[in-house]
């Protein structure tokens, strides 16, 4: 499993990536969704800027139920704030990570949201970093089906603009 280090890093590189496919909102609308019953490409950039910290949370306080201040945050999360609300996401991230003993990263029994417990480690692998790596790559799709065709797997994976597919 990932040392603290190397998972705040994980973090850090989702982190990365998806500011990036972020600088190519330029020409989608806010309220663009691709069906109904999905979230707005502006509830999603939203969503992207607590789903890495707020499981944290949630796991450390064994409770839940202390998402819902960051819900309501990221429902006040504009465009021009969303790399800050990144940035703000990471440094919260790594300051509850810092205050985690490794023994507790590998013993401490944690619930997940769907019943299952699991050590906390691996928790914060099943939550924070595939919740954020899930939530980019929808990002990446709903860029892609509102007309930016031009983004390729440079931009999902490496985080800059590739040669243009052929």
């Amino acid at each position: 499993m990932f040392t603290k280090n190397e998972f705040k890093h994980a973090l850090g590189e989702e982190t990365r990536l998806t500011c990036h496919l972020a600088t190519k909102l330029q020409d989608v609308e806010g309220n663009y969704r691709p069906c109904e019953g999905m979230r707005t490409l502006d509830e999603l950039l939203g969503y992207l800027t607590i789903c890495g910290v707020a499981p944290v949370a949630a796991l450390l306080a064994n409770d839940w139920s202390v998402i819902a201040p960051y819900q309501e945050r990221a429902a006040g999360v504009t465009r021009d704030g969303f790399e800050a609300a990144m940035g703000q996401q990471m440094e919260e991230f790594s300051a509850l990570i810092d205050g985690v003993s490794d023994s507790d990263m590998s013993g401490r029994e944690v619930g997940l949201p769907w019943g299952a417990t699991s050590p906390l480690g691996y928790a914060l692998y099943e939550t924070s970093l595939r919740f954020l790596g899930a939530y980019r790559m929808q990002l990446f799709l709903y860029l892609k089906q509102a007309g930016q065709s031009e983004l390729n797997t440079y931009n999902a994976w490496i985080g800059q603009d590739g040669p243009p597919a052929t």
